[in-house]
């Protein structure tokens, strides 16, 4: 099913970072043709994968060169860590995670946690570099997508689909995992 393959890339391709054609037709038992057709409908969703054409030296040296430009760190909920007899969460609010003179690495550090229960999502930047109305509609944007997937997820009721991913079982592929959860239902 084509649905799962696609999923498959994307986790193989999470995992991996770098990956021939070749090595991908062959783990999903399709032609090379048909991974590049779904390396651009991945791409379509929205979803950016990188294809660098030449050989494994070329691909290797130009995917080594790639530096993120973006830091996503989900660090979790806070709530059980904050409120215990050592610690207890303060009224003042945080001040930067690093000093504004240094150098970033990253051109938009972005930091969501939970705290009471409530998704709190922090977006560091350059003021020199974006305005703080480009930041504003990011953060919006971001805001509504979460609402979709809470929307979807929450009406899809029972028909909940799960990955490898959500039970740390990164290595699995979606077929074995696949088949895995068909005997469990059964």
């Amino acid at each position: 099913m084509k649905i799962h393959r696609l999923l498959g890339i994307i986790i193989y391709l999470l995992n991996h970072e770098v990956a021939s054609s070749r090595l991908l037709a062959e783990k999903f038992e399709v032609s090379r043709r048909t991974i590049q057709r779904d390396i651009d409908a991945i791409n379509l969703a929205g979803i950016p994968i990188v294809s660098i054409q030449g050989s494994p030296e070329v691909r290797e040296k130009v995917a080594m060169q790639r530096e993120p430009e973006i830091s996503f760190n989900y660090m979790s909920s806070f709530d059980r860590e904050i409120n215990t007899e050592l610690f207890e969460k303060p009224d003042l609010a945080m001040g930067p995670y690093i000093d504004p003179q240094s150098n970033r690495r990253f051109k938009l550090d972005i930091n969501v946690y939970l705290i009471d229960g409530c998704l709190s999502v922090e977006i560091e930047y350059n003021k020199k570099q974006y305005h703080q109305e480009t930041i504003q509609r990011l953060g919006t944007e971001f805001e509504n997508q979460l609402k979709d997937i809470v929307k979807h997820c929450s009406e899809s009721g029972q028909n909940t689909i799960h990955t490898p991913s959500d039970f740390g079982a990164r290595d699995l592929s979606i077929n074995d995992f696949d088949e895995i959860m068909n005997m469990l239902d059964q």
